[in-house]
């Protein structure tokens, strides 16, 4: 007769996993007899029971995720219960994506050959940190887009070597790990 008691030698507390993607966490554990094993997402009800799905053996309880979205990221916690005691072990999920679109995108200067540009970092940042913005301009009657300069960290770039008298279009779009997100 054993209280139960996860086997967590290589376990990681924090798992990232990207927007869309399916996982299984494992986690073995001892227990006799065998202990009552409840999975929770936030202190609740799993997420959502179409792609949440958990099981349990004897030594092994299991969580199927499928088609992770942003919203599933948080604390999930597996307990353990028997006569002889309980174990409790949170796990934290990060589903990851790219960046949302910067935020409030202004022309702050403008010359005969430049045109600066601010913007504020995105609301979402994907789950992962931003590395970097790219800045594009193009002719409103052309098709293609041209980046301005090299990928910046920055919150505002000046695109310079623009031709006097034409008019151009300009955005921005933020870039994690998970890669480019929307432009603005």
């Amino acid at each position: 007769q054993v209280a139960p008691k996860f086997n967590t030698d290589k376990f990681e507390d924090t798992i990232y996993m990207k927007q869309g993607t399916s996982g299984v966490i494992e986690m073995p554990f001892d227990g006799f007899p065998m202990p009552e094993i409840s999975w929770t997402f936030k202190g609740g009800r799993l997420p959502d029971s179409r792609r949440f799905e958990t099981e349990s053996i004897i030594g092994m309880t299991t969580m199927r995720m499928s088609k992770v979205v942003r919203t599933d990221s948080g604390q999930y916690t597996c307990a353990l219960k028997n006569e002889h005691g309980e174990a409790t072990l949170n796990i934290k999920l990060v589903v990851i994506d790219v960046p949302g679109a910067p935020d409030s995108f202004k022309v702050t200067a403008v010359t005969e050959t430049s045109i600066t540009v601010n913007w504020d970092e995105p609301n979402d940042n994907g789950g992962k940190p931003i590395t970097g913005y790219i800045v594009e301009s193009r002719d409103p009657r052309g098709r293609g887009w041209t980046q301005c300069g090299s990928k910046t960290t920055d919150l505002s770039l000046t695109a310079t070597s623009l031709t006097e008298g034409t008019a151009y279009l300009m955005r921005v779009a933020a870039e994690n790990e998970v890669g480019r997100g929307p432009y603005t």
